[in-house]
């Protein structure tokens, strides 16, 4: 077994484990239908660092004050970000980085690109960035280190012919670029099939009357304001088909209507 120039952190989800994490992240989002495309493992470098914050100031009554404090981060040794999330995993998360790799599961070493120069170079401006009035002379870097981090790179066919990557991390599960997959908007038959599967549950009796009665509230009040809150009963229905017909709010609102009084129409009636 290969050792490595740098640690690797040891790998916690298999392939397996992964996919199903995928699937829930792409179900939140309203993606039903996929197609797997392709899944590799890779181990990601990144420069692991502690920092310091000295800032002096003067303060009324007390003169020049010294404000210390400081934390560790991470910086993506490959496109310069840095990455607070990988930093909380790793704190919470404990797992051993070593010299080698411990399975036989097929992966890429990626390369780094930033050198631990230009990292800290790097660090410090996007550190000041991140804080308010506070310049890189005012941090200190130190304990630099690359260590390699698993990730489950993955790309999926969404139905439409969109192709997304999805990077999920080997340690916790995390996304990492899950933002890049857009929300699909649902259909009629969707949202009603949803809907009747959380209203088996009483809570989801509970979060839906909240989530309608809000919709409703916030269509009238647009209503109103857009008629002074004296629109004539002919005018009212006519704002009130187009508001609903013609938003997402007033077509939720319609459809809430619509299952309630087929549930207690079941319930009571039948």
């Amino acid at each position: 077994m290969a050792r490595l120039d740098h640690p690797a952190y040891q790998l916690n989800l298999t392939s397996k484990q992964i996919l199903g994490i995928l699937e829930t992240l792409l179900e939140e989002r309203h993606w039903k239908d996929f197609d797997l495309a392709n899944v590799k493992l890779i181990y990601k470098p990144y420069w692991f660092f502690n920092y310091d914050v000295y800032k002096e100031q003067e303060v009324p009554g007390k003169g020049e004050v010294t404000q210390e404090y400081g934390s560790q981060m991470v910086l993506d040794a490959r496109k310069s970000n840095l990455e607070p999330m990988l930093m909380q995993i790793l704190n919470e998360i404990p797992v051993e980085s070593r010299k080698e790799i411990e399975h036989d599961v097929e992966h890429d070493m990626l390369k780094q690109t930033v050198s631990e120069e230009e990292g800290r170079k790097i660090a410090k401006v996007k550190l000041a960035g991140e804080m308010k009035s506070i310049s890189r002379d005012d941090i200190v870097l130190s304990g630099f280190d690359l260590r390699y981090v698993p990730m489950w790179r993955i790309w999926v066919d969404l139905k439409g012919g969109r192709t997304q990557r999805i990077d999920i991390d080997g340690i916790s599960g995390s996304p990492f670029n899950i933002q890049k997959v857009p929300e699909r908007e649902r259909g009629f038959l969707e949202v009603t099939e949803d809907t009747l599967s959380d209203l088996k549950r009483p809570e989801g009796w509970v979060d839906y009357s909240k989530k309608v009665f809000r919709v409703t509230s916030s269509g009238i009040k647009k209503m109103s304001k857009g008629h002074g809150g004296k629109s004539k009963s002919g005018e009212a229905l006519k704002n009130l088909f187009g508001w609903v017909s013609g938003t997402r709010a007033g077509r939720y609102t319609f459809l809430a209507v619509l299952i309630l009084v087929l549930v207690i129409y079941i319930l009571y009636f039948k």
